[in-house]
């Protein structure tokens, strides 16, 4: 982007460094998609927040390429289970399907260490296949206290 400067020379602004993002936000845009390309059932647990500091573009495409393996060639028995959580100083999202699926995990893998994060998948032929995602985490959103202020009380000293 140009801007022009008071001695109307344009000058370039920095590029903009990568702001965070929710991994829940884009999560949903992910599971929106998977519905899209046939999933099936998925059941879907937030359990926290997380943010990352990374380009949004990126986290969606590392998602996307992260858990479309699970799905099964044919649509058959089995739901896929995805759940977001944080865990220490990650934010971490732990996807299953019933079935054992035997796909490359290169390209996610790859997409997980630009994220500094990492990829792992186990696949058995009794327990399906699991993939857990875990990205360093920007901030996070704890889970909001009582507070007095919220009341519809119009006698409130927060009103």
């Amino acid at each position: 982007m140009i801007e022009q400067g008071s001695e109307a020379e344009p000058r370039e602004w920095e590029k903009e460094r990568p702001q965070p993002v929710s991994l829940v936000k884009d999560m949903l845009f992910v599971v929106d998609l998977l519905v899209h390309a046939g999933a099936g059932e998925i059941e879907l647990q937030l359990r926290a927040t997380p943010f990352v500091i990374a380009d949004r573009w990126l986290v969606r495409r590392f998602l996307l390429r992260a858990l479309l393996p699970l799905l099964p060639p044919e649509p058959g028995p089995g739901k896929l289970s995805i759940t977001v959580t944080n865990e220490s100083s990650a934010g971490v999202i732990r996807a299953t399907h019933p079935s054992r699926l035997h796909v490359s995990w290169s390209e996610p893998t790859k997409l997980a260490r630009e994220l500094g994060g990492d990829l792992d998948v186990e696949s058995s032929p009794e327990r399906g296949t699991a993939v857990t995602i875990r990205v360093p985490l920007a901030a996070m959103r704890l889970p909001r206290k009582e507070s007095s202020c919220a009341t519809s009380d119009r006698t409130s000293h927060c009103a």
